[in-house]
């Protein structure tokens, strides 16, 4: 199991926002940033998907202030925490001292009948949903 001084839960802006200050202010302390993501997106970006961005690679948020900074990535979902441990849905344990909370919007799906039609996309930050919606709104 690995070990933190602070783990940053949410690798989108919100979190990537927190990781310079904290590292500035906390030069000698381990950190790391998980999200459940492989590839980050810009959230504010992806309405610009379907019409101005040429690619969804355009949207695609850059892992090099992490690296820049000395934070970890580690890659997974969050299922729980027991005490000080957070608990990843691949059975990855990481314990901690500090949590930052940073996991930014998810989109809610609603119970309406037909939602599960295939012409529906339900915006979310996921980089294959956003280019399965933007060829499907490309093709209409």
């Amino acid at each position: 199991m690995k070990k933190f001084d602070v783990v940053i839960i949410g690798g989108d802006p919100a979190g990537i926002q927190v990781v310079v200050p904290l590292r500035s202010t906390n030069p000698d302390k381990s950190i790391t940033l998980d999200r459940k993501e492989n590839t980050a997106l810009i959230p504010r970006a992806i309405p610009y998907i379907l019409h101005s961005l040429k690619l969804v690679d355009d949207d695609i948020m850059s892992d090099e202030l992490l690296k820049k900074n000395n934070i970890e990535l580690i890659l997974g979902e969050v299922i729980d925490r027991d005490a000080k441990i957070i608990n990843l849905i691949d059975v990855q344990q990481i314990e901690f001292n500090k949590p930052v909370l940073a996991t930014g919007f998810f989109p809610v799906m609603s119970s309406i009948s037909g939602i599960d039609n295939k012409s529906i996309h339900i915006l979310s930050k996921d980089y294959e949903s956003l280019v399965e919606m933007r060829n499907a709104a490309k093709s209409a």
